[in-house]
């Protein structure tokens, strides 16, 4: 399988290394099943089993335990940020008219 350049993936990937190598592997998995379809299919599934080992490794290692609750929280801190910008747009779209 072809490995894709490496694109810039911001401070994550270069303080976090695990996520780099998932990056790498899925892009390397979606390029390769993209240009060899079936061809590649041996080496695609031999790069989703380290894939998925790689992600289940970056799980467990995770200071926070189980990310569910931290996710839901930020989702929930995201959509207020949302509506609020929305609003704000909402006044000055009145100011300006």
């Amino acid at each position: 399988m072809r490995r894709r350049s490496r694109a810039p993936c911001g401070r994550g990937c270069a303080t976090v290394p695990e996520f780099a190598r998932i990056r790498d592997l899925t892009a390397g998995i979606k390029q390769s099943v993209m240009e060899e379809g079936s061809a590649g299919a041996e080496r695609t599934a031999e790069a989703a089993a380290t894939l998925w080992r790689a992600r289940a490794a970056a799980d467990a290692s995770f200071p926070g335990g189980d990310a569910t609750a931290l996710l839901a929280d930020l989702g929930k801190r995201v959509e207020a940020v949302y509506d609020e910008e929305r609003s704000a747009i909402a006044d000055l779209r009145a100011l300006t008219r």
